[in-house]
């Protein structure tokens, strides 16, 4: 979960990537076109991310399935 979580951290970071500096010196309407272009990005890429992961739950695990069977040894 942590990773899965910590990419969709990755992809904001991406996408709002000195945004700071990229609104600095514009008008107001410039500046708010940036930044809603940069959410319309992290929401796109975090979607695409989601749907493909099935909101992580493609995650590899491993499922012990002798839980509850006895004991088991494990290698």
């Amino acid at each position: 979960l942590s990773t899965h979580e910590q990419t969709h951290i990755d992809i904001d970071k991406k996408a709002f990537n000195n945004i700071h500096a990229k609104c600095i010196g514009v008008k107001q309407d410039v500046a708010d076109k940036r930044i809603d272009a940069a959410i319309e990005a992290s929401n796109t890429a975090n979607d695409e991310f989601d749907t493909k992961t099935d909101h992580g739950r493609n995650a590899v695990t491993k499922i012990d399935t002798n839980v509850g069977a006895g004991t088991t040894k494990v290698p």
